[in-house]
């Protein structure tokens, strides 16, 4: 998102720790905050169900959590690069000003078709009158989020994003507790509903704070998916292949029966969850090293170009912009591999402490190495979009949802022991994938930028027509 680097960049030219501690922490909720407060909620009430609910509506209530995160998600993808596109050029030509409207003709639309589509699902589950508007509500909300993320990368307010999902998961958590415990079932959806709303409020009114309110719909946003139709694709097929693999083992014969149009499968969805909780750390390390010490690089190679200076100093500073590229690929590999590696020293005691058995506990073994795998396909991507190589990122991103679904039913055929093994492959060929592109596109670097600009071609005035 255009501007978040240069919030960034004032954290980390602070004196004190204070400063990159909150960078470290405000990267972190822009890339994984979401994810964050769904996965800290379902661990602090998975307890409690076992409590206060029977097994079957324990796995119903996880069920619908981990269907409605998974969704939302999908469902929004779409619209979530458009309005990424729409709101950077609006932020490069000084416009923020329509940020906020930006943002709502993005949200109205989508959450109908979200609507729609989650009371479609929930009609034939069986769910109590009240369970079916509580699960509604926490499908909008949670996708409004998604939403909400993306004009707010670029707020000046960290503290209030911060605290949208403090709050929001302190909020649902409490709630869903003492609701669970008081009306069962409807409780539990009920409770985490409200903090999802309470972080949805949050970040819809600090919208409104930062960037304020002027004129009508902007009508603006609806021409890039004309003017840009591959970012459709690319983010649909990118956070469809998050999930796609999980989807899969639900619907195989892998998959376990909660309820009509509801299947999960817990061997496999539990050690992949926790598998991405390994990547959050790196994920934020990434951010912030792309967006400070990158960006500064990328604007001096292209700030050279706009200023019409030599070509030997434009090779010069692309020079320098390709090999800070490289060095910030080599700091996540060492970053990301001291994580995972201490997670899979420390495996057995840690897959005790969260009731993982044997088999769930080498599941997550390859999961880590699978998730390590897919954040360096993320860095590769992440560095197709800076370049604009928005053809290369639609292969790329076509052949992760493609392969992870391959991967998946490749996995189920062989049978257990080769959980996780489809996954990790899939992540390794479309690292290998986005890799051979970016480097195809960055040794003619400066070919490619200037063969993309639009050729004018001057119109003499002949003298017969003055």
């Amino acid at each position: 998102m255009a501007g978040i680097g240069f919030r960034l960049q004032k954290l980390m030219a602070g004196e004190s720790y204070t400063d990159l501690i909150k960078a470290y922490a405000y990267s972190s909720v822009i890339t994984t905050g979401p994810m964050l407060v769904v996965m800290a909620s379902l661990i602090a009430i998975h307890t409690a169900l076992a409590r206060t609910l029977n097994p079957q509506d324990g796995e119903l209530f996880m069920g619908l959590v981990m269907y409605a995160f998974a969704f939302s998600m999908i469902g929004v993808s779409p619209i979530l690069y458009i309005l990424t596109r729409y709101l950077a050029d609006r932020h490069f030509a000084r416009r923020s000003d329509v940020f906020f409207l930006a943002y709502i003709s993005a949200l109205l639309p989508a959450l109908a078709l979200q609507a729609a589509l989650c009371l479609w699902f929930i009609s034939g589950i069986g769910l109590s009158a009240t369970g079916e508007w509580a699960c509604l509500s926490l499908y909008l909300f949670i996708s409004g989020i998604w939403l909400a993320m993306v004009p707010l990368s670029a707020a000046k307010d960290y503290f209030w994003i911060t605290a949208a999902f403090v709050i929001g998961a302190v909020t649902g958590i409490v709630l869903a507790l003492w609701a669970g415990q008081a009306f069962g079932f409807d409780g539990y959806l009920i409770g985490l509903a409200i903090g999802q709303a309470a972080t949805f409020g949050i970040l819809t009114v600090r919208t409104l704070a930062e960037f304020g309110c002027y004129g009508g719909i902007d009508l603006g946003l609806y021409t890039y998916f004309r003017k840009y139709p591959r970012l459709i694709f690319i983010s649909f097929f990118y956070y469809t292949g998050i999930w796609i693999d999980k989807i899969v083992f639900w619907l195989a014969d892998t998959g376990e029966w909660v309820a009509p149009r509801l299947y999960e499968c817990p061997n496999y969805d539990m050690p992949m969850f926790l598998a991405y909780l390994t990547i959050v750390p790196s994920a934020a390390f990434f951010m912030m090293q792309m967006e400070t010490c990158f960006a500064a690089r990328y604007q001096d190679y292209y700030g050279c170009i706009r200023g019409h200076a030599t070509l030997g100093v434009i090779r010069e500073k692309q020079e320098a912009m390709t090999t800070e590229l490289t060095a910030q690929f080599q700091k996540f590999v060492l970053f990301q591999g001291f994580i995972s590696g201490f997670v899979i020293i420390f495996l057995y005691p840690l897959a005790q402490l969260v009731g993982l058995d044997p088999a769930q506990s080498g599941i997550l073994r390859i999961g880590i190495l699978g998730a390590f795998l897919l954040m360096a396909f993320i860095t590769a991507q992440t560095a197709l979009f800076y370049f604009d190589l928005q053809t290369e990122a639609l292969i790329a991103s076509a052949v992760f949802c493609l392969s992870q679904a391959g991967g998946a039913l490749i996995s189920i055929r062989i049978g257990l022991p080769a959980y996780g093994f489809g996954y990790a492959a899939a992540n390794l060929l479309s690292l290998f994938t986005a890799f051979l592109l970016l480097d195809a596109k960055l040794k003619r670097l400066d070919y490619w930028t200037f063969m993309k600009q639009p050729v004018l071609t001057p119109r003499f005035k002949l003298e017969s027509e003055d």
